[in-house]
């Protein structure tokens, strides 16, 4: 059985693509610090979830290099996928500090430990938010915005350009993904789908940016895991790959809300006579936000065979029925 280390574990990916790999007879040894950036019982749920023989649970912070190394020495994994992050953009201007210790010095001992120990494949969660308020849509691969818009694209993009150059000096198969917008059950509490879910059923104002004219690749969790876990089962292409993980249909705010609002109505989370409208209040663009986000997934489409399975409709359906019975539990 081969063995797959996974930084960031109990997170919404790491702990999704986890399962996924243990349902397919792979070793996981998970890694997670288990911050309280947010809720910290969410975090230990997921994991729970795991329930699984050959899940090889260990708390431990990426900046302790010396505790990394000597991890990576004693399992020796095959692939290892680097997920634990700092996510978020606002949070990163109030705290950039935080986000080039974990982002940037916390990724280089994952990324230094893979490399001495040579393992087969190094692969590594990197952002969509790296192309910043890029004129060309969908974003192809090749659209880099050096101009990003947040300190967290910064560490993601500096994270990117460093991978590249450990894999050619070092001779490491390296694949870089780009995620876009990712939704769902035990998701991140943070994320608008989430955050306008808890304000709407508490009755509370909601704040839509740009005066709502913002559009987002939204894209269901289930559809990011098929999509990684097809690149961790195939043979690397080449020594350096970057690919981009989206629905390709990006919706804006307004429809998104309206989507949400039916499905709160539809599971009596909120009167049937809701006003969405007097909770809705239009504000300005805030700094660090994009006004759009639209994959292109050609290049996974046409290496990996990846097709996106849900719609917004349907991922967001999904989501309020685990909401439902999570909180109520």
């Amino acid at each position: 059985m081969k063995k797959v280390l996974v930084t960031g574990a109990a997170g919404f990916i790491g702990s999704y693509l986890s399962k996924k790999l243990l349902d397919n007879n792979y070793i996981v040894i998970g890694v997670d610090s288990l911050n309280n950036y947010y809720d910290v019982t969410l975090k230990k749920d997921r994991l729970k979830n795991i329930n699984n023989d050959n899940f090889i649970f260990i708390k431990k912070d990426i900046n302790d290099e010396n505790s990394i190394y000597d991890l990576f020495i004693k399992y020796k994994p095959e692939i290892v996928i680097h997920l634990a992050a700092y996510a978020g953009v606002r949070y990163s201007s109030e705290n950039p500090d935080i986000y080039i210790k974990n982002n940037i010095f916390g990724f280089y001992n994952i990324l230094k430990a893979s490399s001495e120990i040579k393992v087969k494949h190094f692969i590594f969660a990197s952002s969509s938010s790296i192309y910043g308020n890029n004129e060309n849509v969908p974003y192809k691969e090749e659209d880099v915005n050096m101009e990003t818009e947040s300190i967290y694209a910064s560490t993601k993009l500096c994270d990117e350009v460093l991978t590249y150059s450990y894999s050619k000096i070092f001779d490491i198969p390296i694949t870089v993904i780009r995620p876009f917008t990712v939704y769902g059950p035990y998701g991140r509490p943070d994320m608008a789908y989430f955050n306008f879910t808890n304000k709407l059923i508490n009755n509370e104002k909601i704040y839509l940016y740009n005066n709502g004219n913002m559009k987002r690749d939204f894209t269901y969790i289930t559809d990011i895991i098929n999509g990684i876990y097809n690149i961790v089962i195939n043979k690397p292409k080449g020594l350096f790959n970057i690919y981009n993980i989206g629905s390709s249909k990006p919706y804006t705010l307004i429809e998104f809300i309206n989507i949400l609002k039916k499905e709160l109505k539809l599971n009596n989370l909120v009167p049937e006579d809701f006003d969405l409208d007097s909770l809705i209040e239009y504000t300005d663009m805030k700094k660090g936000e994009v006004y759009s986000t639209c994959a292109d997934i050609t290049k996974i489409k046409n290496d990996f065979g990846y097709k996106v399975e849900y719609t917004l409709e349907k991922g967001i359906h999904e989501f309020i029925k685990w909401y439902k019975d999570y909180y109520n539990k």
